[in-house]
């Protein structure tokens, strides 16, 4: 008896620790709220109107960042890349940046009007592979993707190089 007490306990230490370790990862990939377009704008899934929205904010144009929550490259791009202040600064000074989860459900308006959802307009952009970032211009005109996980320096390069050639 005295054996199996033992053993729940350390069952349940285990348990407890690992659930600790979770709730931490779990909070550590969320990106901060100031990166992202406002979410609670009903004008959010309007990509026409976040292009207008970036052009009065003297923005060099959108992102979208296609992420999955199961997606452990992509909590690896967020925790290691996109969280990282100088990335951050530098991506909210020039560009809005909107999150589109495959499990999203809700109709997004592209550019030209058109209503779509997150896994068709994914299709549409060659973005299927999580994560992918897609760059575009003020025109609404996709300029740059990049797929995959990339380290902070990396990320840093390609975003310099968009900002100085591509936009």
């Amino acid at each position: 008896m005295r054996q199996f007490a033992l053993y729940a306990v350390l069952a349940f230490q285990l348990f407890s620790s690992s659930l600790l370790a979770e709730n931490t990862l779990q909070s550590s990939f969320r990106l901060e709220e100031s990166h992202f377009a406002n979410t609670s704008d009903p004008s959010y899934r309007n990509l026409t109107k976040q292009l207008s929205l970036a052009r009065q904010s003297g923005k060099k144009g959108i992102v979208l960042f296609f992420a999955s929550d199961a997606c452990g490259y992509c909590r690896l791009l967020i925790m290691n890349t996109l969280n990282k202040p100088e990335i951050a600064k530098t991506m909210s000074n020039n560009f809005s940046f909107i999150q589109l989860k495959d499990n999203d459900l809700e109709d997004i308006t592209y550019f030209n009007g058109e209503i779509t959802d997150v896994l068709e307009l994914s299709e549409k952009l060659n973005a299927d592979l999580k994560p992918t970032l897609v760059f575009f211009n003020l025109e609404g005109t996709p300029v740059y993707k990049v797929s995959g996980l990339l380290e902070k320096n990396d990320f840093k390069h390609m975003l310099d190089e968009v900002l100085l050639s591509r936009i």
